[in-house]
């Protein structure tokens, strides 16, 4: 996807993941820390007959804290920069 030009960089892509049925629970069950694991910004797990790797530009605009994109940046108006996540912990530690 880099090579093609689809995405620049690690965090503007977008994976999603196909497994074996039998093994859909295990990956879903770690969904979060194969995103941080893969280093994107979005991941979407689905269950099928075989392993298959699709990458796409993900969506959203990217947060000035965490770099990562999200559809959730510019939805606060208090930390309009921000994506949901970034703006709760920057609100917990004022």
């Amino acid at each position: 996807a880099r090579v093609s030009k689809v995405i620049g960089a690690s965090l503007e892509a977008k994976i999603t993941l196909t497994v074996c049925k039998d093994d859909f629970d295990f990956f879903n069950e770690r969904k979060d820390l194969l995103k941080f694991l893969f280093i994107v910004s979005q991941l979407d797990i689905y269950s099928g007959e075989c392993l298959e790797v699709k990458v796409e530009k993900a969506s959203g605009g990217k947060c000035e804290r965490c770099w990562s994109y999200s559809d959730t940046v510019g939805k606060n108006t208090d930390t309009p920069t921000l994506c949901s996540r970034c703006s709760d912990i920057v609100k917990n530690c004022l």
